[in-house]
């Protein structure tokens, strides 16, 4: 026998929980893109004959990498914590459905 699920309206106005994902989704795209910026500047240093771009080359891929590390990190913490909202927001809705809670100054 299949027991129906009940459903829950969350609302997740003013919790954080989009602006953290947002600013997840922004840090992965900065960081495809220097990635693509490092993979070119390494192309450019081991493919010219010239030494003014391969320095160029190598200047871009070695000041794009930490961008690329910084990025990919902010990207993960930021995901992560939107999921730890979310998660912490359905527990206290589905605690005050259950429970009535009344606070008090001791």
């Amino acid at each position: 026998m299949e027991e129906q699920k009940k459903e829950i309206k969350v609302n997740l106005k003013d919790s954080g929980v989009k602006t953290l994902n947002g600013f997840g989704t922004f840090f992965f795209v900065v960081a495809i893109i220097a990635t693509f910026v490092t993979i070119i500047g390494l192309f450019m240093y081991l493919t010219m004959d010239y030494e003014s771009k391969r320095l160029i080359g190598i200047s871009l891929a070695s000041s794009f990498f930490p961008i690329i590390i910084g990025s990919f990190a902010g990207g993960a913490i930021c995901k992560g914590l939107s999921t730890i909202a979310k998660t912490a927001l359905y527990k206290r809705i589905l605690l005050e459905e259950q429970y009535h809670f009344k606070e008090t100054n001791y």
